[in-house]
């Protein structure tokens, strides 16, 4: 892939994912066309081009004179080919996005991953355990959004093996209300135990 993903940018719609492979599939045969032709120059779109085609698809020939940048003899010559590539790739179905998930956790959301991830640093110190080595603060907010959302644990790292009972099966009860924590201050270090 190309243009966004050089900069580091993620894609501010699911449209534009589709219409940057589009525009970057008519780039790569506008590429193919000018092996043909070796005194012509390496590339015919900038990639900042190809981001501002993405960004504003163009769905008619006539647009294309609003694209900032577009060569003229590319728009004349092979405009044809970039927009129906464009229009064809934004009929079909967004492909699954390269950045994993395509929604951000709402601020309520991530307070309440938080909050859990809080509750499993107290259960990991009540039992003298690093809670570095059993989990990680992404991995709890992960395991907070499949608790959340209701869907099957047992995938999870932290729903297996040892990690399941030092950490993973206590904090699933804690979050479904099925058991409380105590926590006191005893001999010099913290105490989690099940509360009453």
């Amino acid at each position: 892939m190309l243009g966004i993903f050089y900069f580091g940018q993620q894609p501010k719609m699911k449209d534009e994912v589709a219409t940057i492979r589009a525009v970057d599939g008519a780039h790569q045969r506008l590429l193919l066309m000018q092996a043909d032709h070796p005194s012509a120059a390496f590339t015919f779109l900038r990639d900042e081009i190809l981001i501002d085609m993405s960004r504003s698809p163009v769905k008619t020939i006539d647009r294309l004179d609003r694209v900032r940048g577009l060569p003229r003899p590319v728009e004349k010559d092979h405009g044809k080919a970039i927009v129906e590539l464009t229009l064809k790739a934004l009929s079909e179905p967004a492909p699954p996005s390269p950045f994993g998930r395509d929604e951000e956790p709402t601020p309520t959301d991530r307070f309440r991953s938080d909050a859990l991830w809080a509750a499993a640093q107290a259960i990991c110190a009540g039992r003298s355990v690093d809670t570095g080595v059993v989990t990680s603060r992404q991995e709890c907010g992960e395991f907070y959004r499949v608790l959340a959302a209701g869907e099957d644990l047992g995938h999870l790292r932290l729903m297996k093996g040892w990690r399941r009972e030092a950490l993973g099966q206590p904090l699933a009860d804690f979050f479904h209300g099925n058991s409380r924590l105590a926590v006191s201050w005893a001999g010099g270090t913290l105490r989690t135990e099940p509360a009453p």
